[in-house]
């Protein structure tokens, strides 16, 4: 592998690095010009960076928060929430998904730490690409059954 050489290795630098990389990565998923195997070795390499970068109490909360997770997502399954908010461009409050759903809002912070969701503003969410594809049945019958 080459070698990478930075000028400014300050946080705030390599921040905006990260950044323009996601983008990047983000036009070249959506384009589909990353072959897999070259997406394999992209997702080590995040990995590695999460790795380098994460305290060891965080890693913990993380596996301890993944089982918390898988909870909150069968129960979003029951609930149906997928179902009701198949608007991925949607941004949706928790009262308003819990006047659809009866999904309570604890089930979707447990959601946002696995990927599920992202958190925009004080109990407000989007889609994420994971969420996303929840809202397809297919994918939906295929995770249901993992």
């Amino acid at each position: 592998m080459p070698q990478v050489t930075f000028r400014d290795t300050s946080c705030p630098t390599l921040l905006a690095d990260i950044e323009l990389i996601t983008k990047k990565l983000h036009i070249s998923a959506t384009e589909g010009s990353c072959p897999n195997t070259t997406r394999r070795k992209l997702m080590i390499a995040a990995q590695k960076l999460v790795a380098e970068l994460e305290p060891p109490e965080d890693a913990m909360e993380k596996i301890v928060g993944a089982q918390s997770g898988l909870a909150a997502l069968r129960q979003a399954f029951e609930m149906k929430l997928f179902e009701v908010w198949e608007g991925v461009e949607e941004r949706r409050s928790a009262e308003e998904l819990a006047a659809q759903t009866q999904v309570e809002l604890r089930t979707m912070r447990a959601l946002i730490p696995v990927g599920i969701f992202s958190e925009i503003g004080e109990e407000r969410y989007k889609h994420t690409s994971l969420s996303t594809s929840l809202t397809d049945p297919a994918f939906r019958v295929r995770a249901v059954e993992m």
